[in-house]
């Protein structure tokens, strides 16, 4: 497509504000990081108002991620991975090419060293880039620097979704465009079809779940009419029985967000101060972003550590939704054929309870089970459990017990059988308690991580948050650190069991899975050194697979098939 001709009024109006804004204030070029359709549309628009100005390789859109193709990928594997993943590695696919033929000019990389980033480190790396793209500008002096771009679309910004760096941008030029208002343009400029489909998918890296995936033109029909901006094209949008559901979920994304809207805090200018002992001593008590009152003489550094605070719970939160989705890992590991199961070997114990099953359902497995089998590995101090339906670690901190449960989050099992991705108990229930956990227990003694997040001077915890967010980072190590210890023991003493667990598969007409190595706490989506254990040696593919294996980074996956395990 020809950006010149697109003739489509609402992008010419921002084509012709950016290039306006260009002209007033001389900027020298611009940085915008790609990744989907917000991000596409902003590129494009910056990139035809320099375009129009004779200046277009002024405009740099890097994405973070792979690239594509992958050379250590053969075509057979590539075209199977692409029939079972038609979105793989789609940004990369599909997104940068055609936006190179648009806007040939332009500077359009892949990062594949970003591709591991989290939001918080790309978006530093953005403003790096910045940096050096003056630096390669002969016409600059080497003192003006690039302009990073924001890319925060009207829904994010009246929901609060977005990230505390992306409000160091200079510009934002789609945030008067709502979420609805960007897909219909992206397929108006002719975006891939697949760019679109992705914004209506789950992310969990960005944040955008079930329901803000599901429902973007009604939640921005409901947000139009809280800041008084209906449309006349809104009462044709079906809300029915959704609009409670999502008036909840709008208010519980503007409370967690309240604090981004207030930030940087700062001393009123008549706030009486005095300085005592080398020290600025405030004369008055404030309070600090939990809406907690503090002592004005220890509020030095409150807001640097509630921040601190604020970004462990979601990196907690983020580690749990990928726990979520890798609960195949433990398939193989939790079968037992002729005796105990690999997990029992490694010292877990089996529990046999109510709630493994639905009282006389005739539904199949696994439907038929509540939250399924779980096995437990506990001693005085700490306790692990891995049920079908969740994984739950529990210990205390200060006399208190705190208990972190990860939802199973496939859509084919566990994502209906608890409330939220991520649980937090704080002081309710002991260990034999633990074991016994009903639908009931999870109602009454769990919060999502989320509303911890959110209201955080609402929970009137026993300890301090800064405690508990520590204790629930340290649980999600200890997760980490048990895969570790259990993928040592399969490889190392274990080894014989394993072989044994294959030997037994074979010995009754199972089929044999396959095994591949995964990176430490990611889902067995795309495994690599995959072998298959049918008509093989088991122990020299094993032998192969421990050579490979980066110890403390990958682990053992046994598979299903040969491509990996889908939720």
């Amino acid at each position: 497509m020809n950006l010149s001709s697109a003739g489509i009024a609402e992008f010419e109006t921002l084509v012709e504000w950016c290039g306006t804004l260009i002209d007033q204030k001389a900027a020298p070029g611009f940085v915008v990081g790609i990744s989907g359709t917000d991000s596409i549309l902003t590129f494009l628009i910056c990139a035809e108002a320099f375009r129009r100005r004779g200046r277009p390789e002024r405009v740099i859109g890097i994405h973070f991620g792979r690239d594509f193709p992958d050379p250590d990928v053969g075509p057979e594997r590539l075209a199977k991975i692409l029939e079972l993943t038609p979105s793989y590695r789609w940004v990369a696919r599909e997104i940068i090419p055609w936006l190179r033929s648009v806007a040939p000019q332009a500077q359009v990389l892949v990062d594949a060293q970003g591709a591991d980033l989290d939001d918080h480190a790309r978006w530093a790396k953005l403003f790096a880039i910045s940096l050096a793209g003056a630096a390669k500008t002969e016409m600059l002096d080497g003192t003006q620097n690039y302009w990073v771009v924001g890319t925060r679309n009207a829904t994010e910004d009246a929901l609060g979704t977005y990230s505390n760096l992306s409000m160091a941008v200079s510009l934002q030029p789609i945030i008067r465009l709502w979420k609805s208002d960007v897909l219909r343009l992206c397929r108006l400029l002719g975006v891939p079809e697949v760019a679109v489909s992705q914004s209506r998918q789950v992310d969990c890296d960005c944040g955008r779940f079930d329901l803000a995936a599901d429902h973007i033109e009604e939640i921005d029909v409901l947000l139009r009419r809280r800041v008084g901006q209906p449309l006349a094209s809104d009462a044709a949008v079906e809300l029915a029985e959704l609009e409670d559901r999502l008036n909840s979920f709008i208010e519980e994304q503007v409370a967690a967000s309240e604090f981004k809207r207030q930030i940087p805090y700062k001393p009123a200018p008549t706030l009486p101060a005095e300085v005592s002992n080398g020290q600025l001593g405030l004369s008055r008590a404030i309070s600090d972003i939990s809406g907690v009152e503090v002592l004005a003489d220890n509020v030095d550094g409150t807001v640097f550590r509630w921040m601190n605070t604020f970004s462990t719970l979601e990196a907690v939160r983020r580690a749990g939704m990928m726990y979520g989705y890798g609960f195949s890992a433990w398939r193989f590991a939790a079968m037992s054929i002729a005796g105990e199961s690999l997990l029992e070997h490694y010292g877990f114990r089996k529990l046999v309870r109510d709630t493994d099953r639905y009282p006389d359902s005739d539904l199949k497995e696994p439907h038929r089970d509540l939250f399924g089998p779980g096995f437990v590995l506990a001693d005085a101090v700490t306790y692990l459990e891995l049920r079908r339906a969740y994984i739950l670690v529990s210990w205390k901190v200060k006399g208190v017990q705190i208990a972190l449960a990860i939802r199973n989050n496939s859509a084919y099992f566990g994502r209906d059988r608890l409330s939220a991705p991520v649980l937090v108990s704080i002081g309710k229930l002991d260990f034999p308690e633990l074991e016994k956990l009903t639908p009931l227990d999870f109602a009454r003694h769990f919060e999502p991580i989320d509303r911890l997040i959110a209201r955080p001077g609402s929970w009137l915890a026993p300890i301090s948050m800064e405690d508990l967010a520590e204790c629930l980072s340290d649980q999600v190590a200890y997760i980490r650190s048990f895969e570790i210890g259990f993928d040592d023991w399969l490889l190392g003493d274990g080894r014989g069991e394993l072989l044994a667990f294959i030997e037994e598969l074979s010995s009754v007409g199972r089929q044999l899975p396959y095994v591949g190595l995964v990176n430490i706490g990611e889902p067995q989506w795309f495994p690599s050194n995959v072998a298959a254990l049918e008509g093989k040696d088991a122990k020299m593919v094993l032998n192969d697979l421990l050579h490979g294996r980066q110890r403390g980074m990958q682990r053992i996956a046994l598979l299903s098939g040969s491509e990996g395990d889908r939720p």
